[in-house]
């Protein structure tokens, strides 16, 4: 059986920004470092979190999810944000990730069916589509694919609740501007060739009993997490907020959260706000003492400035 995606037509044509050639250019190039990234990474979700960041970057988007349908030990069938990238560097997280996206995913979901891009307001509620418009969010769609490889459950799965699942994935994303008609036949080709590398690395598996079972892993605390970083910036140029340029500088992949507050002299709030963008925005990851990298989600709410 192969690879199963489909899209529901609910619009126009959308007017076309980019060029043909703009966007096989950049196809090129996020394809040309999609197996190294794929060698490198230990857990699909690195590689859509890699994924995300690079179409956003890459293809101008705004803001690119990838979800996922979880299976637990119950039978219970659960969706799941596995990674999130956006441009707008001080995009609350809230404004993207909350109750009523979750639920016009699930309706993708249930139509096992993507979307090409439509105006917020066509899609949600007046309230989110609103929350949306102030912060210049003003168009929606998705991809919707499935495959009969098993994805495995988040990294962390403390509870062991989480079992492997067929991958039934949507790659969501927001838009300023209506976006080019090749985008999402872009994202799909990039997803249909993920699917394969990462069954190569053994990120994917063929059957459910392939995937390993989840490590019991000891509580941990936000001030004894490790940020090391992941992407390199020149941070005169691109960190030009004062406090994420400082806390940055600092980070050298041996000082934790604790002591990095101590250094940087951020109050709490600062502290917190500066680590939410860098992660967000692919510069760090968090680590343990031991230098094992740990999802980012468990933290995630944690760390949101909203919270």
């Amino acid at each position: 059986m192969g690879s199963n995606a489909h899209f529901i037509s609910t619009t126009t044509h959308a007017e076309e920004h980019n060029s043909t050639l703009l966007f096989n250019q950049q196809k090129s190039i996020i394809l040309a470092n999609l197996s190294h990234q794929a060698t490198k990474a230990k857990h699909i979700d690195e590689l859509f979190s890699w994924l995300s960041y690079t179409i956003a970057q890459q293809l101008y988007v705004d803001v690119v999810q990838c979800w996922a349908l979880q299976m637990t030990k119950n039978k219970q069938q659960l969706i799941t944000l596995r990674a999130i990238a956006t441009r707008q560097q001080a995009l609350p997280l809230h404004v993207v990730a909350n109750r009523h996206i979750t639920e016009i995913t699930r309706q993708a979901f249930d139509a096992h069916r993507g979307m090409l891009p439509q105006p917020a307001r066509a899609i949600f509620s007046p309230y989110q589509a609103n929350l949306l418009t102030l912060h210049n969010l003003h168009y929606w769609g998705c991809y919707y694919i499935y495959n009969p490889t098993f994805l495995p459950p988040i990294p962390n799965n403390t509870t062991n609740d989480y079992i492997a699942s067929p991958l039934t994935l949507i790659v969501s994303f927001f838009t300023r501007q209506t976006p080019a008609m090749r985008l999402i036949p872009t994202i799909g080709y990039m997803i249909e060739h993920t699917i394969p590398l990462a069954r190569k690395h053994r990120l994917l598996y063929d059957t459910p009993l392939s995937v390993e079972p989840q490590k019991e892993l000891p509580a941990t605390t936000l001030a004894s997490l490790v940020p090391q970083r992941i992407r390199y910036a020149d941070a005169t140029q691109e960190l030009i907020d004062r406090q994420l340029r400082r806390l940055y500088l600092a980070i050298d992949g041996q000082k934790n959260i604790s002591r990095l507050a101590a250094i940087t002299q951020l109050n709490n709030k600062a502290l917190i706000h500066a680590l939410h963008t860098l992660l967000r925005q692919g510069y760090i990851r968090l680590c343990r003492s031991d230098g094992e990298p740990i999802d980012e989600a468990q933290f995630i709410a944690t760390l949101s400035p909203t919270q």
